[in-house]
């Protein structure tokens, strides 16, 4: 585990403390079978995978992110990133939602996954601690972020301020309840979708923790246009136009 930085804001005259920690894991790969399949609306479906290599899984980051490894059509092995949704030590079960698009062999493979279907699943590498101390969070994010934002959303109490940007009118329909205060602001088109949340975040609270994932043109253009401290701010890319399997971090 690497130490942990605290800082002390203040913001009309009220003053946050809060931690950001990581933790690097050895990655180890398990082989999982699917457990359960189950399709939400036209736009996820959700795998449950079982397996006793999943007896010491560890994930306690929102967004952390796993390798889940297929053989696709054309018995290819495959790797790609995705959230772990949900996991249960008690049950060895790892639940991942896959965001489901016309083009692309994980999107494919899961979709037409059923009981019995074998994978492996490598990681996390890493975990980012982002503390729940914080009074406002924004989250911006398209299909593939809505996982990692629904887990984050669980966690939240009641007094938490919380704005939601999506770039897809109906992701909305996705979202986990929550304690919080929710606010849904939902895009259809990208430009508006960029224009709005850079104009939101021009007078954001230094007290607001900004987390963002998305396409890689994107998600560059946020983390270069928004004027807010690096470590209270994550921005990631889960995927890029033209490429199949791309993920970077923007900032850690």
């Amino acid at each position: 585990m690497r130490p942990s930085f605290s800082t002390a804001t203040n913001d009309k005259a009220s003053t946050i403390t809060f931690n950001l920690q990581s933790s690097l894991y050895e990655i180890t790969p398990r082989e999982v079978t699917v457990k359960s399949v189950q399709t939400l609306g036209n736009d996820y479906v959700r795998l449950i995978f079982c397996g006793e290599s999943l007896h010491d899984f560890v994930s306690l980051g929102f967004d952390d992110h796993v390798k889940v490894i297929f053989s696709n059509v054309n018995n290819e092995t495959l790797r790609r990133n995705y959230t772990p949704r949900a996991y249960d030590q008690k049950e060895e079960t790892l639940t991942i939602d896959f965001a489901l698009h016309p083009h692309g062999d994980a999107a494919n493979w899961a979709e037409n996954a059923a009981v019995g279907t074998k994978a492996i699943i490598a990681g996390p590498r890493m975990t980012l601690h982002i503390d729940d101390n914080f009074p406002c969070y924004y989250f911006i994010g398209d299909a593939t972020a809505l996982p990692a934002i629904n887990r984050k959303l669980e966690t939240l109490g009641e007094n938490t301020i919380v704005k939601i940007y999506l770039l897809g009118e109906r992701l909305a329909e996705h979202l986990m309840t929550s304690l919080a205060l929710v606010e849904v602001f939902s895009f259809s088109d990208e430009r508006m979708f960029k224009d709005n949340i850079i104009s939101a975040c021009e007078d954001v609270s230094a007290n607001t923790f900004i987390w963002g994932a998305g396409e890689y043109t994107l998600m560059q253009e946020f983390k270069q246009q928004l004027n807010h401290p690096k470590h209270k701010m994550r921005i990631a890319s889960y995927w890029r136009k033209g490429e199949e399997s791309f993920h970077q971090e923007h900032n850690k």
